[in-house]
Formats: structure tokens, C-alpha cells, sequence
């Protein structure tokens, strides 16, 4: 059985620069992103860690773009029964961050993580109390509910290379590398014989700069198809699959009487199955010889609805002007953070829409040939719709997650043209209640039994049921049924409610 579990957590460090390295000048832009490291169960539950990785691009004292990658932890404890645990399917992303400059070679960051996780139990749904004993002839109802359960995998650390750059007549001690950063964009996921086949590519931007020219930035996409093997899959069921970048860097080759930039990255990928267990509830029991000290609990569950995950690129266009960048030449970086996302439900599946805060950093060539780094901040608007193959009820819960993946952009004349790829994953799970039986204990004995030399006659009433006129008079439904003339409805399902409505009367024997 599947919970759904929400933690807003805090994370956050102080940050010393190291000697090396100039005095912070002038802040131009941020990135921040979470990468998960592992999951733990304890005593109180599954703790779920990893690490805020920090990409700070800055002007330092004498005007020269540097980057400073930074991380904190992250921690969050979701609670699980350790007796019936399987498995934690997590998801962290950072909602909103913040950087704070407190001396000149000195900065304090901090970040508000969103932990979203579905922790994966056995179902077992037990009954307190003495009335379930061998001794006892015990009279019960039950109903059989399909439940949502998950499989989980994932696989190792896989390497991807790309060659990025040739820079000819440059030697490899004339080139800086800045920084490298990555992500993944999914494409397609889908169950496959031993598996969740995911396909998509790998974005890796570089920011380089040599002797002869200010900083560029080189982007590649590496195309990769991986299989996250999960046991037990079967080809109907519903997937999600994922990765994420651990490690970006690039490295240097000489080659001739020319530099090759390459860009190696490595990755990592998980997936889930969502799968439906049926279980058998107990909703009400009595005993035939005693009176029975019953109680009774709403239990929620929920059923798989659908799941999807899409490629959207939001393509938008800001006067120059708007963004303070009148005179730059080029745009260096650009960030993206999706915000204020929220989900509306329409008749072929969800509408999503919010805010993109789109940060980066864009370069000004002076008179004198030096460079003006220019900070970009702008937020536009974005919407999507995902389709989905399901139906969608006032029962039904929907969740979304928004990840950017990509953001570019180019100048002309007047104008700044954005690009900018997000990740996007919906999940439908149909919320479900039925009212259980959770303790039932022998009470006193019963000393007056209905026999065949005594007969009840019993009015039912509007929303009386067989069973429960049965424990009333501590007797059998199936004797009731054998006694009396009823219709089919109240002996088809004989708890249910108002079966008994055109019944007048039931000898009770």
C-alpha cells in the first residue's frame, strides 16, 4: 500500500572563499538544484538524504566572471511501519533560494527543499481484539479493495563523454574552464520485459574562456537510452522514470596545433512501477453465542489513476530593454527555476501554468575591448497541458512536478529570444475510504438465542441490511435468507445499504 508524503524542509551553509580566489565585487546569478544520495530506514522512520549543489557565477575585484560551486545537506524523516516496509520512491526539489553576500570574501546560502515521497508498505490490515480465536464461530463481512503498491529500481553510476569544443591555434594552458553543469531531459519511459526503458538526453553547459576571447558557452546534449531494471514488472503497468547528474567536468586535449574541450558527466537513473494488490477487508463481525465490543475506523487508500512525464519547452520573447541588456553582446548563462506551478483539471487531463524566474548573465564588450558583465533577471510566464489516459473524479488527487532542464537564449537588434525545456510529471491516484472493522472482543454471553419453538417477527427498517439485523438477533444471515422470501438485492450483497427497503417483515426462528 502507497502513502503520499509532503516535507518542506530547510538547508543551507556559510561559505568562505578560498585564497585563490578574488573578492566578491558583484553577485550576477545563482543556480541551485538537489541531488538526492540515499534513503534509511530507522526507528523513526525513512530518512531521506542528499545535497543542495550551488553554482554561484560573481564579478570578483577586478571585473573577471568566476564561479564558486558550493553544496549543503538536505535531511527529512517521512514516517513508515518498519515491519512492513518495502520501498521509498523520493523525489527533493528546491523551491526558492537565497544568497546573501556578508563580507567580501564571504557569503551565507539557503534553500527551501520540497520533498515529495511515496513510501511503499505491505498491505496488512489486522484486528484487535479476542472475538478472531480458533474457539470462536465468528460471523463476518468483508469486501475485497485494490490498493496502489510500487516497484522501485535503479541502476549505477553510468559515464557519458562529448566531444564540446575545437579551438584551433590554442594552446590548453590559454583556456579557463569557468564551470560545467548538466541535467536530464526525459523523453519517454515505458515498461519493458526486465524493466523501465527510459530514453532522453543528457544537457551539458560549459562556460570556457581563453587568452583571446571573454567567456563563451558551449552546450551539448548527449542522447542515451538506459533500462532501470525492476523485478517482478510486467508490461501493463504504469512507469515513471528519471535521472540526474552527479558529477559535470570537462577536461582538456591538445590535438595538432589545436585544444578539443570535452565534457564528460556522470549520471545516474531510477524508475517506478505502480502495480495494484488486492486485499481483503474486514468491514463487520459479531458472534453467534455472545455480544461482541465492536469498533470501527475510516481506512483511506488510494487507486492508480495514471502517470506521465513530458517534454514541454515554453519559447518566449522580452524586449531588450526589459531585461537592462540594451548594449550586450552575448548571453554567457542562464538559469531557470519553475515556480508557483499549479494544476487544474480539464476533460482529457491537466492544465498546468506558473511563473519561470529566469536568471543568467549576459556580456558587454567596452570601447577598450574589456567586458561589463550585465546580471539577467526576468520572470515569464508558462503553461502546458498534459493528456492523460484516465478518468479524472472529485476523488482523484493530482500532483505535479516541474523541473527545468534547459534554458537558453540568443540577442538581436531589440529583442532577447528564450528557450526554455522542462521536465514535467503528473501522477492521478484515485482516493478511495471504506469503514473497517478495527477491534472486536467477546463480550458477555447471550441469554436469550431466538429457537424454533419461538418466533421474532422483525420490522425492518429504511437502511437495515441482512447482516446487520443477523448480529442483531445473533443469527446467520443464510438463515435469514433460508426463513424469509427476499428479493435478490438483499441477499447479493447482504450489507448493503437500504437492500432490506421493500422487505415488510422477517421471521426470525
Amino acid at each position: 500500500m502507497n502513502k503520499q508524503i509532503k516535507k518542506d524542509i530547510e538547508s543551507g551553509c556559510d561559505y568562505i572563499l578560498p585564497d585563490y580566489m578574488g573578492d566578491i565585487k558583484k553577485i550576477l546569478s545563482g543556480r541551485a538544484r538537489c541531488v538526492p544520495n540515499g534513503k534509511f530506514l530507522t526507528d523513526s522512520g525513512v530518512e531521506i538524504t542528499g545535497a543542495v549543489e550551488y553554482e554561484v557565477l560573481y564579478a570578483d575585484s577586478e571585473n573577471r566572471l568566476t564561479a564558486i560551486n558550493i553544496s549543503s545537506d538536505y535531511s527529512a524523516v517521512v514516517p513508515a511501519n518498519a515491519e512492513l516496509y518495502v520501498d521509498t520512491w523520493a523525489e527533493a526539489r528546491v523551491g526558492s533560494f537565497n544568497i546573501r553576500i556578508t563580507g567580501p570574501r564571504k557569503m551565507s546560502l539557503k534553500s527551501a527543499v520540497e520533498v515529495n515521497a511515496t513510501v511503499s508498505e505491505h498491505s496488512s490490515i489486522g484486528i484487535e481484539g479476542d472475538a478472531f480465536e480458533s474457539s470462536n464461530s465468528v460471523e463476518k463481512i468483508s469486501r475485497v479493495i485494490n490498493v496502489e503498491n510500487s516497484l522501485y529500481g535503479k541502476t549505477l553510476e553510468r559515464e557519458f563523454a562529448e566531444e564540446g569544443e575545437r579551438l584551433p591555434n590554442t594552446l590548453p594552458e590559454d583556456i579557463e574552464i569557468i564551470s560545467a553543469t548538466g541535467s536530464v531531459r526525459v523523453y519517454e519511459t515505458r515498461p519493458v520485459d526486465d524493466g523501465v526503458e527510459i530514453k532522453g538526453e543528457l544537457v551539458i553547459v560549459a562556460i570556457v574562456r581563453t587568452n583571446e576571447q571573454p567567456p563563451f558557452a558551449i552546450r551539448r546534449a548527449i542522447p542515451f537510452e538506459e533500462v532501470v531494471e525492476i523485478e517482478g514488472i510486467t508490461r501493463d503497468m504504469q512507469v515513471m522514470g528519471d535521472g540526474y547528474i552527479t558529477s559535470a567536468v570537462c577536461s582538456i586535449a591538445e590535438e595538432m596545433e589545436e585544444s578539443v574541450i570535452n565534457l564528460n558527466v556522470i549520471a545516474e537513473f531510477e524508475a517506478c512501477a505502480y502495480t495494484t494488490e488486492a486485499i481483503d477487508v474486514v468491514t463487520d463481525a459479531y458472534l453467534k453465542e455472545s455480544e461482541t465490543k465492536c469498533a470501527y475506523e475510516v481506512l483511506e487508500y488510494q487507486t492508480s489513476g495514471a502517470c506521465q512525464i513530458i517534454d514541454a519547452v515554453i519559447n518566449e520573447k522580452v524586449a531588450r530593454a526589459d531585461v537592462a541588456c540594451a548594449e550586450a553582446r552575448d548571453i554567457i548563462s542562464l538559469n531557470c527555476d519553475a515556480r508557483a506551478s499549479e494544476c487544474a483539471l480539464t476533460a482529457s487531463g491537466v492544465e498546468i501554468s506558473g511563473e519561470l524566474a529566469i536568471s543568467g548573465v549576459a556580456c558587454e564588450i567596452n570601447v577598450d575591448n574589456t567586458e561589463t558583465y550585465i546580471p539577467i533577471k526576468i520572470t515569464v510566464p508558462y503553461h502546458t497541458n498534459v493528456n492523460l489516459n484516465c478518468q479524472i473524479t472529485d476523488k482523484s488527487r493530482v500532483s505535479c512536478f516541474v523541473t527545468p532542464v534547459l534554458c537558453e537564449g540568443s540577442f538581436d537588434a531589440e529583442d532577447m529570444y528564450l528557450k526554455c525545456a522542462l521536465k514535467v510529471k503528473v501522477k492521478v491516484d484515485n482516493i478511495e475510504s471504506v469503514t473497517r472493522l478495527s477491534e472486536c472482543y467477546v463480550g458477555a454471553a447471550v441469554t436469550e438465542v431466538p429457537t424454533s419453538s419461538r418466533i421474532t417477527v422483525y420490522y425492518p427498517d429504511k437502511n437495515d441490511t441482512l447482516f446487520g439485523v443477523a448480529k442483531r438477533f445473533h443469527t446467520t444471515a443464510a438463515k435469514l435468507a433460508c426463513d424469509n422470501p427476499l428479493p435478490d438485492e438483499a441477499t447479493a450483497a447482504i450489507d448493503a445499504a437500504s437492500s432490506l427497503a421493500g422487505v415488510k417483515k422477517l421471521i426470525i426462528r
